[in-house]
């Protein structure tokens, strides 16, 4: 079982941040609101729009639990076609609308038909800024109490538990400005999400009895983040805030939302309901919606459930309309000198700027993108490189902050423990810097590669998560032009050289704000915030500070002293990606294995990318670890040698990683690992330059001395500053696991090491070790033979040997029974405690998929208690179940008697088992169809079709994976429609598969119709007198009756008791059911071979063409079929369950999908096959007693097939595909154990 280490610092090429602004347009109008004293600011591209909506009229009201706010009143739709939203390329299979509704709210609509999530967002442009300033935490506490139950949904965790139960998670957060909530669910159930979400928005309940729950769910919140350096960094500046600013803390804890109101003799519950009606609008609203519906089912789907969302005439304020002209943030108060004592072992100086003014409407220009681009460059002649050349600094981060309400322009440097010494110095260096970069005219080729390069960055951006993408849309909707709410954090449409002058200008010592962090200031740090306990000192800068400073930016002599401190501006970045050519060669399936060109890459395999896109491509190379180098000292000595040489090359590849192309040297107790991401142009001579560095010997003392203090400082931290969780599950790694060492073993090593240990370590990695390669990509084999040969050519010099094996990764076994390790917190300021709890099991399939199931069962119930639960690696090994062999065999059994259909007569069954072997287990699935159905398919051309297109995709595939998703086994065909009765067999097969291997009397009577409407409705009657007119008794023509004849059936027996109709007409005539259905009145049509898909189930319920669907495992599989009924439960139909006459296999499936789904109205149509024909083919054949069948309770579907029956009835020959064991060998393969290589260790407790 491969193993990976504890997280470990990994050399950052790429220290800085890129100012990221967002905005609105900087055409902005100003007036005053009847209502309130605010002052609106707002962008003309938003007015216009709310103007077209009509939404500055009449109000109405809508409850808000039991209290009423205003909303708006109905006014005509807005359109919406002349907005298009710009998309990356990545997104070009995704559709997008904005739309506004007639309440003013904002929504972008995003339809993509692959999309495996379905996902929603909402922001509400209100946060911490809009709260009262007494009441710190009130907005927060109003996010919380919105999830506990609405009007419509009265039950507290409905929303959550509705979410979770169908694949999906919840979310929400509160900021400055905003708050956002978001959810993701199955494609399938976004509507029923979407109902119970809106209700935040329109009657929520604001349970009152909860809300001493929720003030200790959000102190458990403060609590968990109370030893957090950033927010004790951030609460130092809190402060400093001006008292006419509604800047102010405003996360929440119990003090603030309980203590402190209680004994002012406010009321808590009162003051979120009045905050709510007062914030919580529409036209301050932005809304975000992926499915894979078509827009305008989504525009519909919105309309519905968010036009009823009020209205209060408040609109909220932005930006530096907060304070009324106030600052948030006086200059006596923020400039100075700010020290800090941190929690773990840091070591920062940081200088901040107020920003000349607020950068969010400034996002066609984004000023400080150029500044923090010439700032934040770590290459040749770059402020870092200078810092590091003195070893003062390990790493470097520019960029512009939003706060809400004022942005902020930061350099932070990490400093080494002689950088501490050096304040002075390093400052100095910063403002010649500052000085050269306002003495030297605006560099357009700089900013136009800025440009470039940000255009590149979004049009070929990697595609976000469904949950993530929706959460920034929404967002940014608050914050851009809907046609730039994809475009706008990304790209600089406009060069505004007089803003970037303007904004270099306020970069001073004069205005500067200096934090200086570190462990040794400890005693001089005599202050504490009042929230975290963070200890600092607010104080003056220092005069000799102020002074060295004030004359390195003075413009007359900065650009001297700046080329005196070695600093220079970037140069031209020759990684800029030229050739963008998208290779488009059909990928295989499965990557192909390339012939090695040598005896130092042993096996390589590549896949050339037919889906993404991109001109980008991935290289990974790992090299296996010989044994005899996997102790804690070898381990160590490589590890710090792979960031020496990713140091090495920091200032040479910066460009590189600015233009999109990275590489990672990681090194881990079993090898050494490789790869080399990004637009593929420039890629082989990034590699040339990384492996010329690797076959190098020497490595300078400057890049050790980085390399070692950054780790000093990581071991430190890990053992002694981590969070109680994390700390635990180190220490059970520790004492279970081979090759995770412990940091104090580390240190000890770390504290020996020296820079001559590293000398003969390329020889001593790659002289036994043997390589492989794996190329993914915008790649051809050229490519991938002429990145092999670079590697090979410069690093194959070095091996001496064929290789020595790795060896198994062994895990320890704990003691048996139960044993109770007590540990303590080796961080005394982190007042929080974990019970961690350890199951070890054998890593056997079964087990895998036990836990995995019980870990999602308990945390739908641990959610509330803050518990995590999670199951992992650790204590098994990564599982497959490969698919090894493919079997098929056609069979024909004779019926008792003759069976009568509107379609014909049967007198015998004809089918097709299916047996899948993988990993010494066989899984079962059965074909089963009586006449040729709408999709073509016969029993006849099964096998045919079962060979051509099934077996090849299948033979290779994890089962486990396959199973996962129905769309993994809609590929089986061509499309959705292709091939379903056998994609349901294959369903049914891979759940028996994975299932194995992880471990007389009938209660109802259905009348089959005819085209003779008298004749049945005869034998209906005659039915009725035997059985009484209680007893169950339905109609199922098979689509045999005309819209007419259908209605003079439950005319003519309105007085009969008639239980169901089913499928009375055409599967394709909804119009026609929806008629019967009419006339049927209180009698329910059923329909069933009109609902096989989830959009026809959809259709059946939107034009009212029945109340009730019949599902069939033998056409839909368990996937299918569970699809179906989740989608005819959310449109209010019910279910039935009917078969196609299956044997014993497909009757098993059947029992076990109703057992699975007790919402299933009735099982129909069938009991035990032996009712019906003369034999079964399982050994026992199906419990069927008194009306009830009962589910087999044997491994996977519980039943076995009789191998001399299947010979006896078989139809031709059988396929076989891939490796198929003789029937005879099944019972006797042994069960493999895919668990790790265990080993004895005494534990002492």
């Amino acid at each position: 079982m491969l193993k990976s280490q504890a997280a470990m610092p990994v050399p950052r090429h790429s220290f800085r941040v890129f100012a990221r602004q967002v905005a609105t347009s900087q055409n902005s109008a100003r007036f005053n609101v009847a209502l309130g004293r605010r002052v609106e600011h707002q962008t003309s591209w938003h007015w216009q729009r709310l103007a077209a909506a009509g939404v500055c009229a009449g109000l109405c009201s809508t409850k808000v639990g039991n209290h009423s706010r205003p909303a708006a009143a109905s006014r005509c739709a807005v359109s919406t076609s002349a907005v298009t939203i710009e998309k990356p390329d990545t997104h070009r299979s995704r559709q997008y609308e904005y739309m506004l509704l007639k309440n003013g709210m904002q929504v972008v609509l995003a339809s993509d038909p692959k999309c495996d999530k379905a996902a929603m967002a909402l922001c509400v442009g209100v946060g911490r800024l809009h709260e009262p300033k007494d009441m710190p935490g009130l907005a927060h506490f109003c996010e919380h109490m919105l999830f506990l139950g609405t009007e419509k949904f009265p039950e507290e965790g409905e929303y959550k538990r509705f979410v979770k139960q169908h694949g999906g998670k919840c979310n929400a957060s509160t900021g400055d400005d905003k708050t956002c909530y978001q959810f993701d669910v199955s494609p399938a159930f976004l509507e029923g999400a979407m109902d119970r979400f809106s209700q935040f928005f329109l009657t929520p309940l604001f349970t009152k009895s909860a809300t001493e729950r929720e003030i200790n769910a959000v102190d458990s919140e403060h609590s968990m983040r109370i030893s957090d350096d950033g927010r004790r960094s951030y609460a130092s500046l809190l402060l400093d805030a001006n008292p006419n600013h509604p800047l102010h803390w405003g996360s929440g804890n119990a003090k603030s939302l309980r203590d402190d109101p209680k004994a002012r003799g406010v009321e808590l519950h009162s003051e979120v309901i009045r905050f709510y009606k007062e914030h919580y609008t529409a036209e301050d609203m932005t809304l975000a919606v992926l499915g894979n519906q078509p827009l305008d089912q989504l525009r519909t789907m919105i309309e519905e459930r968010f036009e009823g969302v009020g209205v209060t005439g408040r609109r909220a304020l932005r930006g530096d309309q907060h304070g009324a002209g106030e600052p948030a943030l006086l200059h006596k108060d923020f400039a100075g000198l700010c020290l800090r004592t941190p929690v773990q072992d840091v070591r920062l100086l940081k200088f901040s700027w107020q920003c000349p003014e607020w950068q969010v409407p400034l996002w066609r220009s984004k000023p400080g993108s150029y500044v923090s681009h010439m700032v934040g460059h770590e290459g040749r002649g770059s402020l870092l490189s200078s810092l590091k050349a003195e070893k003062w600094a390990t790493a470097l981060s520019a960029g512009v902050s939003e706060v809400g309400s004022f942005s902020l322009f930061q350099v932070t440097i990490s400093l080494t423990e002689g950088g501490l010494d050096h304040v002075s110095e390093i400052g100095e260096r910063l403002f010649a810097f500052l000085g050269l970069l306002r003495g030297t005219p605006i560099q357009i080729r700089a900013l136009q590669e800025v440009q470039t390069l940000r255009e590149l960055d979004f049009r070929f951006s990697d595609d976000l998560q469904p949950y993530t993408l929706v959460s920034q849309l929404a967002k940014s909707l608050q914050e851009f032009p809907p046609e730039q709410v994809l475009s706008a954090p990304y790209r600089i449409p406009e060069m505004d050289t007089d803003r970037i002058q303007g904004f270099l200008g306020n970069l001073t010592v004069e205005g500067a704000r200096v934090e200086l962090v570190a462990k040794k200031l400890e005693g001089r740090c005599s202050s504490e915030d009042p929230w975290y306990g963070g200890k600092f000192l607010r104080t003056d800068l220092e005069e000799d500070w102020s002074r060295a400073w004030a004359a390195a930016e003075d413009a007359t002599v900065a650009v001297q002293k700046a080329s005196s401190f070695g600093l220079s501006l970037p140069p031209v970045n020759v990684f800029v990606p030229e050739d963008l050519t998208i290779k488009t060669a059909r990928a295989p399936e499965l990557p192909t294995e390339l012939p090695a060109s040598d005896g130092f890459i042993c096996k390589a395999f590549y896949r050339p990318d037919d889906q993404f896109l991109q001109p980008k491509s991935i290289a990974t190379f790992r090299f296996h670890r010989p044994r005899s180098l996997q102790d804690s000292s070898s381990n160590l000595r490589s590890t710090v040698w792979c960031a020496c040489i990713a140091e090495e090359l920091n200032e040479y590849a910066y460009d590189a990683e600015d233009a999109g192309l990275s590489f990672r040297l990681m090194s881990s107790a079993l090898g050494v690992d490789l790869q080399v991401a990004g637009f593929h142009d420039k890629m082989p001579v990034l590699l040339e330059a990384i492996v010329r560095k690797m076959a190098e010997a020497k490595i300078s003392e400057q890049s050790f001395a980085v390399v070692k203090d950054r780790f000093l400082r990581f071991y430190r931290n890990q053992a002694g500053k981590q969070k109680p969780t994390a700390f635990a599950l180190r220490k059970y790694r520790e004492l279970l696991d081979e090759f995770i060492f412990t940091p104090e073993e580390r240190l000890q090593d770390l504290e020996k090491l020296c820079l001559g240990d590293l000398e003969g370590e390329p020889r001593r990695l790659f002289a036994n070790s043997p390589g492989s390669a794996v190329f993914l990509g915008n790649v051809d084999k050229e490519d991938c033979q002429r990145l092999s040969g670079i590697l090979s050519s410069g690093l194959g010099q070095l091996r001496e040997g064929s290789g020595e094996d790795s060896g198994p990764h062994r895990q320890a076994c704990l003691p048996s029974g139960r044993t109770l390790w007590t540990l303590t917190n080796p961080n005394p300021e982190d007042r929080n405690n974990c019970v961690d709890v350890i199951f070890q099991i054998d890593g056997t399939l079964a087990n895998s998929a036990l836990m995995h199931l019980l870990v999602r069962l308990l945390n739908n119930k641990a959610e509330m208690l803050s518990i995590a639960i999670s199951t992992g690696a650790d204590n098994m090994a990564a599982q497959k179940l490969i698919i090894e062999g493919f079997e098929a065999v056609r069979f024909r059994i004779p019926r008792k008697g003759t069976y009568h259909h509107c379609a014909g007569t049967l007198k015998h069954y004809d089918g097709v088992v299916l047996k899948l072997h993988a990993g010494g287990f066989t899984g079962l699935g059965e074909l089963s169809m009586l006449f040729p159905d709408r999709t073509g398919t016969t029993p006849g051309t099964a096998l045919d079709v079962f060979q051509t297109y099934v077996a090849p995709r299948l033979i290779g595939q994890d089962a486990l994976t396959m199973g996962k998703t129905w769309s993994n086994l809609v590929k089986l065909g061509s499309d959705a429609h292709a091939f379903p009765y056998h994609r349901a067999a294959v369903d049914v097969a891979v759940h028996d598969l994975a299932a194995k291997a992880l471990g007389d009397n009938y209660a109802s009577f259905t009348v089959k119709g005819s085209d003779n409407v008298d004749e049945d409705l005869e034998r209906f009657r005659e039915l009725r007198e035997v059985l009484g007119p209680d007893f169950p008794l339905e109609i199922d023509p098979n689509q045999a009756y005309s819209v007419h004849d259908a209605i003079k059936v439950v005319k003519a027996l309105e007085n009969d008791n008639l239980a169901v109709l089913e499928q009375p007409c055409a599967w394709w005539d909804m119009e026609g059911s929806a008629q019967v259905q009419a006339a049927a009145k209180e009698v329910p049509v059923v329909v069933d071979e009109g609902a096989i898909f989830p959009w026809e189930i959809r259709r059946v319920a939107q034009m009212k063409a029945g109340r009730g669907i019949t599902l069939k495992v033998a056409h839909g599989g368990f996937t299918g079929c569970s699809l179906n009924y989740k989608m005819a439960v959310e449109h209010g139909l019910f279910c039935n369950v009917g078969s196609k006459h299956t044997m014993g296999v497909g009757t098993a499936a059947i029992a076990h999908f109703c057992a699975a789904h007790p919402g299933v109205y009735q099982p129909i149509g069938y009991g035990s096959p032996r009712e019906r024909f003369i034999d079964d083919i399982i050994k026992g054949g199906i419990n069927f007693h008194e009306g009830r069948l009962y589910v087999p309770e044997g491994p996977g579907l519980g039943v076995e097939l009789d191998e001399a029956k299947l010979l006896e009835y078989r139809v031709g020959q059988r396929l076989a595909v891939g490796m198929v064991p003789t029937p005879m060998d099944l019972p006797n393969i042994p069960v493999p154990s895919a668990g790790p290589t265990m080993w004895p260790v005494q534990l002492h407790v």
